[in-house]
Formats: C-alpha cells, sequence, structure tokens
C-alpha cells in the first residue's frame, strides 16, 4: 500500500512540473528581427512548450525546426528535433543544425527578448501568437 502511494505521489509530482513557469509563460510568443522577416519569426515558443526555430537568410534560404522550449537560470533553451528540420531555397548556405541551443536573455521586457549569441546582443521583438478559428 505504502508502494502504491509513493508512486502516486512521484506521478503526481512529475505532472505538475510539465507545465510552463510563470516566466516562460510571460514569455511566450512570436518572436522577429524586422531586418531579416516582417512574415515569418524567427522564434516561436508556444505556450505548450512547443517551439520552432527558424534561420532566415531573406530571398536566399529558410531552414526550420520544431522543439521543445524552456528556460534555464538566464538562459532560453531550445531542444530540436532533428526529424522535423526542414529548408527552401539553396541548402548549401546551410550549416548543420543543432539537436540543442542556449542563449543567454539579456533583458525581456514584454515587448521584446534579447538573448546574446557570441558576445553580440540581438533584439527580438514580440508579438503575440495568431488565434486560429
Amino acid at each position: 500500500m505504502k508502494q502504491r502511494l509513493l508512486v502516486a505521489a512521484a506521478a503526481i509530482g512529475l505532472l505538475a512540473g510539465c507545465g510552463l513557469s510563470s516566466r516562460e509563460k510571460e514569455m511566450v510568443g512570436n518572436y522577429f528581427i524586422s531586418e531579416i522577416s516582417d512574415i515569418e519569426p524567427l522564434y516561436e515558443l508556444h505556450g505548450d512548450g512547443t517551439s520552432v526555430m527558424r534561420a532566415i537568410r531573406p530571398e536566399v534560404l529558410t531552414c526550420w525546426v520544431e522543439g521543445r522550449w524552456h528556460i534555464e537560470g538566464d538562459s532560453l533553451i531550445l531542444e530540436n528535433d532533428l526529424s522535423t528540420v526542414k529548408f527552401e531555397g539553396d541548402r548549401s548556405l546551410m550549416g548543420d543544425v543543432a539537436d540543442r541551443a542556449a542563449y543567454h536573455i539579456t533583458d525581456f521586457n514584454g515587448t521584446s527578448l534579447t538573448l546574446r549569441k557570441d558576445g553580440i546582443d540581438y533584439v527580438y521583438h514580440r508579438r503575440a501568437p495568431r488565434k486560429t478559428d
């Protein structure tokens, strides 16, 4: 009997930990850099913890991969599902897609997200996800 209670308590604990943190819930949205694309977001951070990450070279190449996202400390973590990688355009310009990406969050104010990559801060402008009918 004790063993069943312990298993049930562990299962409840795991289920409770599956949702987004309050900080993550605040960050749900689509993130753009207008100079790169006003149509396709570079990051889609969904409320169910799924994500889409895009690499865009305007009028030359677009690559995207689905995955999962979360915040770890002060970093945005993207766990990419490499079986979902898709390309449009000149694939020879694209390197390998990483199965995991981590970017230091230097600022988030609700309308923009600043991520540091290789010592450079990139400001992404946030738009709420489109509602589907």
